[in-house]
């Protein structure tokens, strides 16, 4: 609260100064000093990991004021536990979310400026990721299981035929599919049929699009992997030698897949989801 102030407050704090600019790059100076602080807390492990999730939340819209701090903190969180550094990720989103329904009633414009800012930040956070999807397996699949159970935390009081009120933040998970490997998409997708019904798989309006678009995200390279294993059905013999020479057995290289795609999903540590 005292680091995040909007710019119009500021200015009015300070208006009829005559060394207006002077104050305020003090002002802001001392603000910077207080958020390295306060990171570095948190990097120490003095202060929860979870807390970072106030200071994510803003990184997009104090860019210019602290972007390089929120970088480096982001980055020496994630040094130090990637799961965790994912929850916390994936808690600000969900505490952008929560702030955005409680000025805007559950019956979000998925078209206004606010919904487009969370999704940018989702797709910034998503980049943060970078290209080695191994390394960053488990904690990618991790931040969709948070994102997941978070969509469907609460039933309409409407009745099941209604969608649950945060399943618009679908769409803010998917800005992350693209980190998922293709096996791990098919994990997510089976983790998040869990939470479906028979009538919410068939709904078409547009209040279930999130839910449309999230699924059709997990999907994504399904065919391509069916394609692949059936033009690797037909190589040659020689291929085929070569790969049994240099490769582990196929049913044993499927066992080791499952129990990796699937030991995310029994973890019990979590971060405390917002209400």
């Amino acid at each position: 609260d005292h680091v995040f102030i909007d710019q119009d407050d500021e200015n009015q704090s300070m208006e009829g100064d005559e060394e207006d600019e002077a104050n305020k790059i003090e002002a802001l100076h001392k603000r910077r000093n207080l958020l390295a602080a306060f990171s570095k807390l948190i990097i120490y492990d003095i202060v929860d990991m979870h807390a970072a999730a106030d200071i994510f939340k803003h990184y997009m819209k104090y860019y210019n004021d602290y972007g390089d701090i929120i970088k480096e903190t982001l980055s020496k969180t994630r040094q130090i536990d990637k799961i965790q550094c994912a929850k916390t990720l994936i808690l600000s989103l969900q505490q952008l979310f929560n702030e955005l329904v409680q000025e805007q009633g559950p019956n979000l414009d998925r078209t206004s400026a606010h919904v487009s800012g969370i999704k940018e930040l989702a797709r910034r956070f998503a980049l943060t990721f970078g290209l080695d999807q191994i390394k960053t397996r488990e904690a990618v699949a991790t931040l969709h299981k948070d994102g997941i159970e978070f969509a469907f935390k609460y039933q309409n009081q409407k009745g099941q035929e209604y969608p649950p009120p945060n399943l618009a933040f679908l769409e803010v998970l998917s800005e992350f599919s693209s980190k998922l490997l293709r096996q791990d998409k098919k994990t997510v997708h089976t983790y998040l049929e869990k939470f479906l019904t028979e009538q919410m798989m068939e709904r078409r309006e547009d209040v279930w699009l999130p839910l449309i678009s999230y699924r059709n995200s997990l999907v994504t390279g399904g065919e391509d992997d069916r394609m692949s294993v059936n033009s690797g059905s037909s190589s040659s013999k020689t291929s085929s030698v070569r790969n049994k020479k240099g490769r582990p057995p196929l049913h044993k290289k499927r066992v080791e897949d499952e129990n990796l795609e699937g030991s995310w999903l029994n973890r019990n540590d979590s971060i405390q989801t917002p209400g």
